[in-house]
Parts: structure tokens; C-alpha cells; sequence
């Protein structure tokens, strides 16, 4: 089977956005389960985390398409496209 590289770099470069903009540790898989709205992703969290992927990604994520990006595996689904 083959591995993906640019998948699994994206994954890599998002794992330490959610490590940085969550504080958390780095050894931590919490960042999977998180999702917009559970206690330590609120909106100003939200909005710090689009600006990483916005620069980490060069994407434009504008008002359209800024709620696809809700949770770890939505993030790197929408990475994937």
C-alpha cells in the first residue's frame, strides 16, 4: 500500500497548530477528539486556529467555508481536497 507523504505531512504541520493554539502537550492525542465548541475551542481559539491554517496552508478560509474547519479530522479532511 502506499503512503501519502503530502497527507502525512499535512497531518504533521496540522498537529502542531492544535498543539500550539490548544497549549497542549506535545506527546498528546487529545487534539482528535476536539471539536469547536467543547469547552477549550471557543471562537477566539477558532478564529487564531483558521489564521495558522490560512498561513501554514495558504488557504483562504472566508465566511463560506471557515465552518468546515470544526474539528481535527474535518481540518485534515478539508487539507486532503
Amino acid at each position: 500500500m502506499k503512503i501519502n507523504n503530502s497527507l502525512i505531512n499535512k497531518k504533521k504541520k496540522l498537529v502542531k497548530i492544535f498543539i500550539k493554539n490548544f497549549k497542549l502537550r506535545k506527546n498528546s492525542k487529545k487534539y482528535e477528539d476536539m471539536f469547536l465548541g467543547d469547552g477549550e475551542w471557543d471562537s477566539i481559539n477558532h478564529v487564531k486556529l483558521i489564521t495558522d491554517l490560512e498561513k501554514v496552508f495558504k488557504l483562504k478560509i472566508d465566511n463560506k467555508n471557515f465552518n468546515k474547519f470544526i474539528s481535527f479530522k474535518k481540518c485534515l479532511s478539508n487539507l486532503k481536497n
